[in-house]
């Protein structure tokens, strides 16, 4: 339960009802920062009765108030209560379009800063000179969240997949076989990956692709995609899912996170 523990729900409320429901995600990168997919925040993508309300860290089991796990052995482990702020600003990328859907990033700064724990911390940005260029091809990644499709029903526990990362083009080429979804790519700008047979969802837009490396001898993870969903293809199995490449927004998030 204390895996991934920079995975952020998004709260949204309809003003219709009034009552509160995720649909996107996002990662904690500092105390006050959650970066997530432009078309989460923004009002022209978001339906007219509802609105952005918080942001909810160290999330495991999305129905229960305490988390709590068994080991084998019987020993019963728990998280403390989870942690909700507010939304204090919403930074979401100038060149974002949302025909096109791309720049499909956008950075929150909460109200209040969080206090790392155990179930709440910030994920590596890759700033490694060498890994700024790295498209990661033919490699295998981690994304986690609760999605759901119309296949399978919306998980109550984070759950994870390991993921295939492949060329752009290839994506694609998958893409166009299924009819398509009318939105332009750049391989500078994105990148995609698949687990076979299974496919991501809506609610988790804004959820994090991630790779396992090494930082001062500890293994860390790296952010290095955002899912930027694909509604056409995302019940469809062997449809690759695509996700807005860190490497390129990096001086973006640094201008942004030092600008508070």
């Amino acid at each position: 339960i204390d895996e991934f523990p920079w995975t952020a729900l998004l709260l949204y409320k309809n003003r219709s009802s009034g009552e509160l429901g995720s649909l996107c995600m996002g990662s904690l990168i500092t105390r006050y920062f959650v970066i997530t997919a432009a078309q989460c925040v923004s009002r022209d993508k978001i339906k007219d009765d509802i609105t952005l309300e918080r942001v909810r860290l160290g999330e495991w089991n999305i129905v229960t108030k305490i988390d709590c796990e068994y080991s084998q052995s019987g020993h019963k482990f728990c998280a403390p209560p989870t942690v909700e702020r507010g939304i204090g600003n919403i930074e979401i990328h100038p060149d974002f379009d949302q025909n096109k859907m791309n720049n499909d990033i956008a950075l929150i700064r909460m109200t209040k800063k969080v206090d790392y724990t155990e179930f709440i911390s910030p994920i590596c940005l890759p700033l490694q000179r060498g890994q700024q260029y790295l498209g990661y091809a033919d490699t295998t990644a981690e994304v986690t969240g609760w999605g759901e499709n119309k296949e399978h029903p919306r998980s109550t526990t984070k759950t994870k997949t390991t993921v295939n990362i492949y060329k752009l083009s290839n994506c694609l080429d998958a893409i166009s076989r299924v009819g398509g979804n009318g939105y332009t790519y750049s391989s500078f700008l994105q990148t995609c990956a698949m687990a076979e047979g299974k496919a991501a969802c809506k609610l988790d837009t804004g959820a994090p692709l991630m790779i396992k490396d090494k930082k001062d001898n500890i293994i860390c993870y790296y952010l290095i995609g955002v899912f930027s969903s694909v509604e056409d293809t995302c019940s469809i199995r062997n449809s690759p899912n695509i996700y807005t490449r860190v490497h390129p927004y990096l001086d973006w998030i640094q201008k942004v996170v030092n600008a508070y």
